[in-house]
């Protein structure tokens, strides 16, 4: 009790000091040739303001694949559910919010519910989910990957521009890079655009095949700051700040491997690096 009253009271000290861009994630990928031993990498760095918790959750739906995802259960002004995952075909999805369109407009927007639970429940591959969010609405951004490929989804209030790479890498922060999309974006803050050249650079200016430990080292880089860089900090102990990376390195054969840091409020920091096969059967 007294803890839920803890992370109420920060909320609130947020909201009144009108703190801007909470809804923050970066994104990216590598697949082909750009991943060694071929494959694909995939990551997700989930910035929020300190308000709530996650987990990581195994779900064996009674019909449909089994997955494991990074899981919201609860929080203050946020809604529970998957944040990304894997499943047992070795199809992954990370997502991140449109945060350049105000969240007044945006939550007042049609859009379709439980998107990334749906694609990890009922899609064995990259195409078959880009079939699915054909008939998704809502602003929303996502980054797929299976063995094969990966896929950035721009999703406009209306329209979805898809860019598809076999071999190379893709990224993404929270604003509408398509020419044809860009026109969504109420702003753009210093965040997201900080972090899109950071991890552009580091994809860009990296030679060297990529590897899940190489991904975990870019999950951690502070170039920027406390407040700009792709692991966030925060200035203060109210700002939004990295909550969890998720990587998922999909080999060409065998088990994917997801790798979990999970930085709760109040907790100190889990972390978990384990075949997805293990975490299906034993959890």
């Amino acid at each position: 009790m007294r803890r839920t009253f803890l992370l109420i009271g920060i909320t609130l000290l947020i909201m009144f000091n009108s703190v801007a861009e909470t809804q923050a994630c970066t994104l990216w990928g590598a697949t082909g040739n750009a991943v060694a031993g071929g494959g694909s990498l995939i990551a997700k760095n989930r910035d929020w303001i300190p308000n709530h918790d996650q987990e990581i959750k195994v779900f064996r739906p009674a019909r449909g694949y089994k997955y494991v995802a990074l899981y919201v259960p609860n929080g203050f002004d946020i809604s529970p559910g998957v944040r990304g995952g894997v499943n047992e075909k070795g199809f992954a999805v990370v997502n991140a919010t449109a945060s350049s369109i105000r969240t007044a407009s945006r939550r007042k927007m049609p859009h379709t519910s439980g998107v990334e639970r749906k694609l990890l429940q009922e899609c064995a591959s990259v195409d078959e989910a880009l079939l699915k969010i054909k008939s998704f609405i809502g602003p929303r951004f996502l980054l797929l990957a299976d063995k094969h490929k990966i896929a950035v989804v721009e999703m406009g209030p209306k329209d979805q521009i898809v860019k598809i790479k076999n071999t190379g890498t893709l990224y993404h922060t929270n604003h509408y890079i398509e020419p044809a999309l860009s026109g969504n974006n109420d702003y753009i803050g210093s965040s997201s655009h900080s972090r899109y050249r950071r991890i552009s650079r580091l994809l860009n200016d990296h030679s060297a095949a990529f590897t899940l430990e190489k991904f975990i080292n870019i999950s951690q880089d502070q170039h920027a700051g406390l407040d700009d860089s792709i692991f966030r900090i925060g200035s203060d102990p109210y700002k939004t700040r990295t909550l969890s990376v998720m990587i998922i390195h999909i080999p060409p054969q065998g088990s994917p491997q997801l790798y979990v840091q999970i930085l709760n409020p109040n907790e100190k920091e889990q972390v978990v690096n384990l075949p997805v096969e293990q975490l299906l059967n034993n959890r």
